[in-house]
């Protein structure tokens, strides 16, 4: 893990740089949601383009 944290490149994804939690400083974890057959971001509140739907419905009660 001390490696990592040393680390600071720049990738074919962009800048790789750890932070002292273990997440990329750059390009900050996000979650993605199936929404209506679509992918939408549910988190962090600065990205969100949906609210998330929790509790999630049943498979058989979403759209195809």
């Amino acid at each position: 893990m001390e490696e990592l944290y040393k680390m600071d490149v720049m990738t074919v994804y962009g800048r790789i740089k750890f932070g002292p939690d273990g997440a990329n400083v750059d390009h900050p974890p996000i979650a993605v949601q199936v929404q209506n057959g679509k992918l939408v971001t549910v988190f962090p509140k600065d990205a969100v383009e949906k609210p998330v739907w929790y509790p999630a419905k049943a498979w058989k009660e979403r759209k195809q």
